[in-house]
């Protein structure tokens, strides 16, 4: 009974890796795709989170304080 479960758990690996192996680089780009838009939302969205606020603020510093915070949340929003 043991030996079975051994053989029917190696099955299922090696099938679970040829299927990664296939499919896993896709399946990454959807996943980054997804959490990008995801933070992106939430930055042109006033209140939804403190991302906005953090990312124009970084961006804000970074550009030396020329570019107002709200107009670097909307850049970096875009651009991701």
């Amino acid at each position: 009974m043991i030996r079975t479960m051994r053989m029917r758990l190696e099955r299922a690996e090696q099938a679970y890796a040829e299927w990664m192996a296939s499919h896993g680089f896709a399946l990454m780009k959807v996943t980054l795709g997804v959490a990008l838009v995801w933070l992106g939302f939430q930055q042109v969205c006033p209140g939804l989170c403190d991302v906005e606020v953090l990312a124009g603020r970084t961006l804000h510093v970074l550009a030396v304080g020329l570019i107002p915070i709200r107009v670097c949340a909307w850049v970096l929003a875009m651009v991701e």
